[in-house]
C-alpha cells in the first residue's frame, strides 16, 4: 500500500472488516480516488514500459500500480481470476511464490522483504509485476467505459495461469489449451537477460488475446480471410498503446519532450521496444503510427503485419481527436487523456457488435461507428465524421458505404442493421432468460435471419453488458445474442495439395444487440451459401477456399499434435490443423513471437504442412 493511502487511513477512514467487505461488492461503481480513500485499492510497484526504457528514462521506469483489493488474495500472487505459477518448462524448476501479507497488504519475498522497486531483480518481484499489471487491466476491461461485464475465460475454470519464466526463448503467448499466458526470457547481444514478463506492452498484448478469446472465442477457431487472425493481433497491439497512454507521468513527460507535436513521440507509437530492439534489431517490433491501407493486405499472409492497418487506423483516430482538444487550448497530456477517454470506450464497446465468427475490418468499422453513436449520440465535436474520414483513407470502407454512413445516422442503421421484420417477436426478458429460450426465438425466425431450416444452430453467446455513455449519461444494459452454424464443403482440386479430398467448415452466424427495453440496436450476419443473402455466402466460401489454398501453398500450416514443440521453437505458424478422419478444422496461434520478417526467413527453411 502506498504511503498516501496509509495517511488517508490515519486521518479517519478506518473501516471494519464487515463494512469493507460490503463496499468491496459494489466497488465497481466507485471512482479511483474513493477506492483509494476507503482502502479498496492498494499500490504495487511495477514497470511502466520495460527495463530497457527505464534505463533510458527513469521517469518511464517503475511506478505505482493501483490494484483492487480482494479478500481472497493469496501467495503466488493468486486472485479470483489470476494464478501466477512460476514453473520453468526447460529446467523443471518451480520458483518459490511471492508471499502475501494480508495485514500490511503487500507481497514479500522468501526473506520477508517487501517486493518493490528496491527489490526489482528478485524473481518474486517479476511475479508481482506481471500479476499487478494484469489485475489493473482486468479492472479497466470490466468497467462500464469498457466491456461492462465481469471477465471470464474461454476455457473451463475461473483462473488464468500466468507463467513469468516459462523457459528460454524469444516469445510470449496466450494459449487456451493450457489455460495460460506464458512469458519467456532470453539474452540480448550483450549477454543481459531480457524478461518478457517485465514488459507492460507484452503483458497487455497477451492479456488482450485472452480477453478477446472470452468475448468472441470462435475467432481463434474459424476464418475465411487473413483479417480474422490479424484482428487478434490488432486488439493486442492497440491495447498495449492505450494502457501505456493511461499513465499520468508518461503523458506529462510526453508533452514536455514533443513540444506538442505528437508525431514526434516514438515511444507512444511503438509496441514492445525492448523486445523489438533485441530480437528484430530495430527500435520496435511493430508501430501504431503507419500509413498502411487495405492494399497492404493484398497477398499478405502474415497476421502481425496485416494487423498494422487496423492498429494504424485506430491510432490515427486517437491522434485526430487529440488535435481537436489541442485546438481548444488543452495541453498535450490533457488532450491525450481526453482522446483516450473518448476512443477507448468505442474500441471496447465495439466488440459487443461484432459477429460471432469470421470478423473483418469492415465489420469492426461498422461496430465502432455504432458504438460511437450510442456513446455520444449528439456528437457536438463531429467525432463521427472524423472516424468516417479515417476509415475512408484506410480503404476499410468503400466510397459508397461512406456515403450511406454520412447520412443521418438513424437512417443507415434502421435500414441496414436494425430493420428486421421478425415473424415471431419475444420479450427481451424471455430471450435472455436462457440459451434454450434464445434458441426458440432464433428457430422461429429462421427465414428472416437467413438461417437454413435443416441446420442446427448453436446459441454461442448470451450475455448482458452494462455500459456508460458520454459522461454523465449512461447507456444502460446491452443484451447480446450470438448464434452460429456451419456448412461442410469439400476441398476439390490439386491446388489444395495434400488437403484435397478433405472437408472444411464455412462458419456462419450472427449477432443481435438489444437495449434494455428490447429495441434492436444492431444486427450483423455472416450468411452461408444455402440461404443466400445478396451472394455474400458464395463470396465467403470463395474467400475460405482461396485462403486455405494460399496458406497451404506457403507452408503456413502445422499439425496441432506438434503444437507443444512449435510454441517454444520461435517458428510459430499462423494456423494449426486438426484432423478427424477426412474432416479438417483450424485454429489460430496468436503469439507475439519473432517479428514477421525474421520469422518468414526461418519458415522458408522449414515449411510446415499437414504432412510434416
Amino acid at each position: 500500500m502506498s504511503n498516501g493511502t496509509h495517511k488517508k487511513e490515519e486521518k479517519g477512514v478506518r473501516l471494519t472488516k464487515a463494512v469493507r467487505l460490503d463496499l468491496y461488492t459494489s466497488s465497481n461503481s466507485l471512482d479511483l480516488d474513493t477506492k483509494n480513500e476507503l482502502g479498496l485499492n492498494f499500490s504495487i510497484d511495477g514497470y511502466v514500459q520495460d527495463p530497457a526504457m527505464a534505463a533510458k528514462n527513469p521517469k518511464w521506469g517503475i511506478d505505482q500500480i493501483e490494484v483492487k483489493w480482494e479478500p481472497s488474495i493469496s501467495n503466488g500472487p493468486t486472485s479470483a481470476q489470476i494464478a501466477v505459477v512460476d514453473y520453468n518448462g526447460d529446467s523443471g524448476a518451480l520458483v518459490p511464490a511471492a508471499k502475501w501479507d494480508a495485514g500490511k497488504r503487500q507481497f514479500l519475498d522468501e526473506r520477508r522483504h517487501r517486493l518493490d522497486r528496491a527489490n526489482a531483480e528478485n524473481f518474486q518481484f517479476h511475479q508481482v509485476n506481471v500479476w499487478a499489471t494484469i489485475q489493473r487491466a482486468l479492472a479497466l476491461y470490466e468497467g462500464p467505459d469498457a466491456l461492462g461485464m465481469p471477465i471470464s475465460w474461454a476455457f473451463e475454470g475461473n483462473r488464468l495461469i500466468v507463467v513469468p519464466h516459462a523457459g528460454y526463448g524469444q516469445n510470449a503467448f496466450y494459449d487456451r489449451q493450457s489455460k495460460s499466458i506464458q512469458f519467456y526470457y532470453y539474452q540480448d547481444a550483450d549477454g543481459k537477460a531480457v524478461y518478457t514478463c517485465l514488459s507492460a506492452d507484452i503483458i497487455h498484448h497477451e492479456l488482450a488475446h485472452a480477453v478477446l478469446d472470452f468475448v468472441r472465442p470462435r475467432y481463434l477457431e474459424t476464418f475465411t480471410t487473413i483479417q480474422n487472425a490479424a484482428f487478434h493481433e490488432f486488439f493486442g497491439d492497440i491495447s498495449a498503446v492505450l494502457f501505456l497512454m493511461r499513465n499520468n507521468g508518461f503523458r506529462q513527460d510526453l508533452g514536455k519532450n514533443t513540444d506538442g507535436d505528437l508525431t514526434k513521440a516514438k515511444i507512444l507509437k511503438n509496441i514492445a521496444e525492448q523486445f523489438g530492439e533485441t530480437v528484430a534489431d530495430r527500435e520496435y517490433l511493430r508501430t501504431a503510427d503507419n500509413p498502411e491501407t487495405m492494399d497492404h493486405l493484398q497477398d499478405n499472409l502474415q497476421p502481425h503485419d496485416c494487423s498494422q492497418v487496423l492498429t494504424g487506423t485506430m491510432f490515427e483516430i486517437l491522434l485526430e481527436i487529440s488535435y481537436v482538444y489541442k485546438k481548444r487550448g488543452k495541453t498535450v497530456p490533457q488532450a491525450l487523456w481526453n482522446s483516450i477517454q473518448r476512443v477507448l470506450p468505442m474500441i471496447l464497446h465495439a466488440l459487443h457488435f461484432l459477429p460471432p465468427v469470421d470478423v473483418t475490418y469492415k465489420d469492426y468499422a461498422l461496430a465502432f461507428l455504432r458504438a460511437l453513436e450510442l456513446y455520444n449520440p449528439l456528437d457536438p465535436s463531429g467525432y463521427y465524421q472524423i472516424c468516417l474520414n479515417v476509415f475512408k483513407r484506410r480503404k476499410i470502407l468503400t466510397a459508397e458505404e461512406i456515403e450511406d454512413l454520412a447520412k443521418p445516422h438513424y437512417l443507415y442503421y434502421n435500414q441496414k442493421h436494425t430493420d428486421l421484420q421478425l415473424k415471431v417477436n419475444y420479450p427481451i426478458s424471455t430471450i435472455m432468460s436462457s440459451k434454450a429460450a434464445a434458441y426458440r426465438f432464433l428457430n422461429d425466425n429462421r427465414s428472416q435471419l437467413f438461417i437454413p431450416p435443416h441446420h442446427d444452430i448453436v446459441v454461442s453467446g448470451l450475455y448482458t453488458a452494462w455500459l456508460s455513455g458520454r459522461p454523465p449519461q449512461r447507456m444502460g444494459n446491452l443484451h447480446v445474442v450470438e448464434y452460429v452454424w456451419e456448412e461442410e464443403h469439400l476441398l476439390e482440386g490439386a491446388k489444395f495439395g495434400k488437403l484435397e479430398g478433405k472437408t472444411v467448415s464455412l462458419p456462419c452466424g450472427g449477432t443481435l444487440v438489444y437495449d434494455q427495453v428490447g429495441n434492436l440496436l444492431f444486427w450483423i450476419n455472416k450468411p452461408g451459401t444455402e440461404f443466400e443473402q445478396d451472394g455474400e455466402g458464395q463470396r465467403r466460401l470463395l474467400d475460405l477456399f482461396t485462403y486455405i489454398e494460399k496458406i497451404s501453398g506457403a507452408g503456413m500450416l502445422a499439425l496441432a499434435q506438434d503444437a507443444a514443440a512449435i510454441f517454444t521453437s520461435g517458428l510459430v505458424p499462423p494456423v494449426l490443423v486438426h484432423q478427424a478422419g477426412d474432416a479438417l478444422s483450424f485454429s489460430l496461434t496468436p503469439h507475439l513471437s519473432l517479428s514477421e520478417d525474421k520469422r518468414s526467413e526461418k519458415l522458408g527453411a522449414r515449411k510446415w504442412s499437414v504432412s510434416s
